[in-house]
């Protein structure tokens, strides 16, 4: 994955922080941190595919919910061993 710097690494932090975050809430928390437009950023990250958005149902303040959409390290893998039992391995 590549390094991700400045204020493009703040709103990824926030939106793994709070997650998931409606765009305003992103917007008003950011802006705190001195991001000046955290919504690009955000659309960015998304194009980068390391967030995800989507529009809530019946939401008619036309805002995005963001949830954070990163590779699952560490994740357990299960195995079936000889006696046809489940297993998890490493």
């Amino acid at each position: 994955m590549e390094k991700i710097a400045g204020q493009k690494k703040v709103v990824l932090d926030l939106i793994r922080n709070l997650c998931p975050v409606r765009t305003e809430i992103l917007k008003i928390e950011a802006m705190k941190r001195g991001v000046s437009c955290p919504d690009r950023y955000a659309r960015w990250l998304a194009e980068d595919g390391l967030v995800c958005s989507h529009k809530e149902e019946g939401d008619r303040t036309k805002t995005w919910t963001i949830v954070v959409k990163l590779p699952v390290y560490n994740k357990p893998v299960f195995k079936v061993d000889e006696k046809g039992q489940l297993a998890m391995g490493i």
